[in-house]
């Protein structure tokens, strides 16, 4: 067990809840701040809630490492927050190419769906219209709102007719979580027309393979931060899967490396010094600092983003052994190996 300590020390954990609420969220923060045994804080999950207590922590000297919030406001926001997961530019860059790469002589023409009264949804949709339209790409006119996903009237059906009018090329989804039944409708609408869907981290979910997968097995490409079966470290997902039963997503893999790094930093402490908030960050801000985890290895910028980052794109595909009858692979996995899914 003494192999284990740190500074002579073991870890204690403390889970709180802050109900996706940036009120509670507030609670919480200002509670775990005034706590002085705690020495970070992972998370927290969603972008909005997160820009709403970082100051706080900031205020207080407290370590917030967040796994999975990528709104780009939150780069270089203060000198105490990291995150695990890559940026909304990174993601969308990505997406922005992939989609561009696709194209052949025809000008790629997108019809972007999105949440603009949310923080995480509006800044996928800033981020990629700058790097879409860089490559060359345009982005097709949104009339009346009609890809509006937040209004109460959206009707998928006529805005895929407007997407069709205006000779979109392709779809962008970037919903927020709470418009996330609305971009299956999307999926859906678009069942005859058959244009090329691409979309971000938050229909890599199990949501959408219950309500969606027949319908996203035909078109739909889903950009992930990870996948199991495409894992730098190929040891991960078997341990996670012995230990749940089950395969893990791409959130379980960041919340373990952003627990795996909190610990990295607090075993590189010299002995000599006390174990406190600002050493943490010290070690964490330092341009020698690194860790290696189930995503890789793991660095930090200046701006709190982390250095390594890949994007994974990935499809829906029948699966005999998941519970839901389809499952996410990486694009370019064996088409021959998709009914061994699992089954192991």
């Amino acid at each position: 067990m003494s192999d284990n300590l740190i500074g002579g020390k073991g870890l204690t954990v403390i889970i709180v809840d802050d109900g996706n609420s940036p009120e509670q969220a507030v609670k919480v923060a200002n509670s775990l701040v005034l706590t002085g045994q705690v020495l970070a804080v992972i998370g927290h999950t969603f972008s909005e809630i997160t820009m709403e207590v970082a100051p706080i922590y900031e205020k207080n000297k407290l370590v917030l490492i967040s796994p999975t919030a990528s709104a780009s406001k939150l780069s270089n926001s203060n000198d105490f927050f990291f995150r695990m997961i890559p940026s909304d530019a990174t993601m969308t860059q990505a997406m922005a190419s992939y989609l561009i790469n696709q194209s052949t002589d025809e000008q790629q023409k997108v019809a972007l769906f999105d949440n603009p009264n949310d923080i995480y949804s509006e800044s996928l949709k800033n981020q990629f219209m700058v790097s879409f339209s860089a490559g060359g790409g345009k982005i097709v006119k949104d009339m009346n709102d009609s890809f509006d996903l937040s209004r109460t009237s959206f009707n998928a059906s006529a805005a895929i007719d407007r997407a069709d009018k205006q000779k979109a090329t392709a779809i962008v989804l970037l919903p927020d979580i709470s418009t996330l039944a609305k971009a299956i409708e999307v999926i859906k609408a678009n069942w005859q027309l058959n244009l090329p869907i691409i979309t971000g981290e938050n229909l890599y979910s199990n949501y959408t393979l219950k309500f969606g997968a027949q319908e996203a097995e035909k078109n739909v490409v889903v950009a992930t931060p990870w996948h199991s079966l495409n894992s730098p470290d190929p040891d991960f997902p078997l341990q996670a899967k012995n230990i749940w039963g089950g395969t893990v997503s791409w959130r379980t893999a960041f919340a373990y490396d952003t627990a795996r790094t909190l610990i990295t930093a607090l075993r590189t402490l010299p002995e000599r010094k006390e174990l406190n908030r600002i050493a943490l960050q010290q070690i964490l801000a330092s341009e020698n600092f690194s860790s290696e985890g189930a995503t890789g290895e793991i660095t930090f910028l200046p701006s709190g983003d982390r250095l390594e980052s890949r994007i994974i794109f990935t499809k829906v595909v029948k699966s005999s052994c998941s519970p839901l009858g389809y499952t996410f692979v990486p694009l370019d996995y064996p088409v021959g190996q998709f009914s061994l899914l699992e089954c192991d």
